[in-house]
């Protein structure tokens, strides 16, 4: 019973509907300001206290407005179960003998294919997007995307290198030393 009281204590104040989602995107924002640089950098480190503020400022913003918080309170369920779904994948892969270096080469395309996906479901959550006018040409779409995936891959896969073969032996001028 003191959990449930507990977390109905944090209810009532909005830990759900502000002060979670201002940390997320706090931390967020926070973490991709220090890493790329972008406010600028003073002898090559970056100005936190600077991206501090930005960042306490987007936040604020996004966790006062409510399309925001309600798109990430959807989305972050989601997102637990994707982690989770990553998880066992990696200890499924695992299983097989996948190392570490073969698995990099193909993360990014992984990567890049999970997030689009939620920027999809995002978009239409927000009713942005109208999935359902689409989904009657899904084998279009896919057969195109498809294509061109083939053809990118096709013209701009590394060029094989050419192992050098034996030398080939001297011609004989017919002449005896």
């Amino acid at each position: 019973m003191v959990l449930v009281d507990a977390i109905k204590f944090l209810d009532y104040y909005g830990i759900w509907e502000f002060i979670i989602p201002f940390m997320l995107i706090f931390a967020v924002v926070y973490a991709l300001l220090e890493k790329t640089m972008i406010l600028g950098s003073e002898k090559g480190k970056p100005k936190s206290r600077f991206n501090a503020v930005v960042a306490l400022v987007i936040a604020l913003i996004g966790a006062v407005s409510s399309a925001v918080t309600g798109v990430m309170n959807v989305a972050l369920n989601y997102l637990v179960l994707v982690v989770i779904g990553a998880l066992l994948l990696m200890v499924f892969i695992s299983f097989f003998g996948v190392t570490e270096e073969k698995s990099k080469k193909y993360l990014l395309p992984v990567a890049i294919v999970l997030v689009v996906i939620l920027l999809l479901y995002l978009l239409s959550f927000s009713g942005l997007l109208d999935l359902y006018y689409w989904s009657k040409y899904i084998d279009e779409i896919l057969i195109i995307l498809l294509l061109f995936l083939l053809i990118g891959w096709y013209l701009l896969r590394p060029e094989k290198k050419k192992e050098p073969g034996p030398a080939p032996p001297p011609p004989s001028g017919g002449q005896a030393d």
